[in-house]
């Protein structure tokens, strides 16, 4: 009696831990980001050994409320990115739930806003265009 009752403990426990694992991995996935540049294929949740830690960023937003100046550099930069990632397939959906990886910027990361001179403040490195 006691070994069965030791087995459906130790059934009931495995069961427990395989579906926090399931649903660890079924939250990871539906979180998962993808780099919006094409063919370029990183993506959070997957090892790049040969090409470091691979960061993600924004596209950036259009800042209105912040003066004039402020709303047409943003929108600027906004657009020159957009161009830089060079899709048709852009959406709001995917613009907010996907990022342009460190991979397409000189320094790894992008510039500030105000630093328009700095080449980072537009993706620049492998940059392919394809429409998807």
């Amino acid at each position: 009696v006691q070994e069965r009752t030791l087995s459906a403990i130790l059934v009931s426990a495995l069961k427990l831990a395989l579906n926090e694992i399931f649903t660890t991995i079924s939250r990871s996935s539906l979180n998962m980001v993808n780099c919006l540049i094409p063919g370029c294929g990183n993506r959070t949740g997957r090892l790049r050994a040969d090409r470091g830690k691979v960061k993600f960023y924004r596209v950036p937003r259009v800042i209105t409320f912040q003066g004039e100046f402020t709303h047409e550099l943003t929108a600027t930069r906004r657009t020159l990115w957009l161009s830089a990632i060079g899709r048709d397939d852009l959406t709001e959906t995917k613009l907010e739930n996907n990022r342009v990886c460190s991979q397409h910027f000189v320094s790894g990361q992008p510039s500030q806003n105000w630093d328009r001179s700095n080449v980072d403040w537009v993706p620049t490195l492998n940059l392919s265009r394809t429409t998807h």
